[in-house]
């Protein structure tokens, strides 16, 4: 893996747009898992996708399970040890811009108007996932 590797934290909304539907989501979790570029994720962000998917859409446990592991064997898992107060009308994605932050990442592909309005937190960039693909 070159050190000219992007680095990129998929937020929860992309994981589970791109493993639902087609589009700019789809095609991001499919660049993130192939290795194109490195993804950046912690346990609790693999935990709101482990939630919705049960929850939410109701998936199946197996299928659940092997979303998961995919999500776990592809990406560089971050335990965050700062924590932020960077998003206050979602206090839940602090740990998006957390794992960004301590991971590095070059950006945060999010469809949230609250991580998406900030723009830019300590030289991470953040941006919708068609931009992000025009970037690649």
């Amino acid at each position: 893996m070159s050190s000219m590797m992007i680095k990129a934290v998929v937020d929860t909304n992309v994981w589970l747009s791109g493993l639902l539907w087609k589009g700019a989501p789809y095609r991001v979790v499919q660049f993130g898992t192939r290795g194109t570029f490195v993804v950046l994720t912690s346990p609790g962000i693999i935990r709101e996708v482990e939630e919705k998917l049960r929850d939410k859409f109701h998936f199946a446990d197996d299928k659940v399970d092997r979303w998961l592991r995919l999500m776990q064997r592809r990406s560089l898992i971050i335990e965050s040890t700062r924590k932020l107060n960077v998003v206050p009308r979602d206090p839940d994605d602090n740990m998006i811009v957390e794992c960004a932050v301590d991971g590095r990442a070059d950006y945060i592909i999010t469809g949230d108007k609250d991580l998406l309005v900030l723009e830019r937190y300590e030289g991470v960039e953040i941006i919708k996932p068609a931009v992000f693909l025009k970037k690649l």
